[in-house]
């Protein structure tokens, strides 16, 4: 997912226009990254101590934090319920 903010050039604060490229992205993309690492933390939870994974984390946070980009608040708690597991796995 992190190739999304270096495909579409996005920076960190997000603006608030969206642009077109990134509001045509489907909302199941970030949903089935969601499902897959919380897929990953049950089963194979070694691979979540890659460093690549930190990347991982500040693209859900920095998506979290900015309400125009995720509009569905299903997805937002789900992309939470991901932080929350990681927090737990830091700990």
């Amino acid at each position: 997912m992190v190739f999304v903010i270096f495909l579409f050039r996005l920076s960190v604060p997000l603006p608030e226009k969206i642009s077109m490229e990134v509001a045509s992205l489907p909302d199941y993309l970030v949903s089935d990254v969601a499902e897959f690492l919380l897929f990953v933390n049950m089963y194979a939870y070694a691979v979540l101590e890659d460093p690549v994974m930190s990347d991982i984390v500040t693209f859900l946070v920095v998506f979290v934090c900015s309400p125009n980009f995720i509009s569905n608040p299903y997805l937002v708690a789900k992309i939470v319920e991901v932080c929350i597991t990681f927090i737990d796995l830091m700990l």
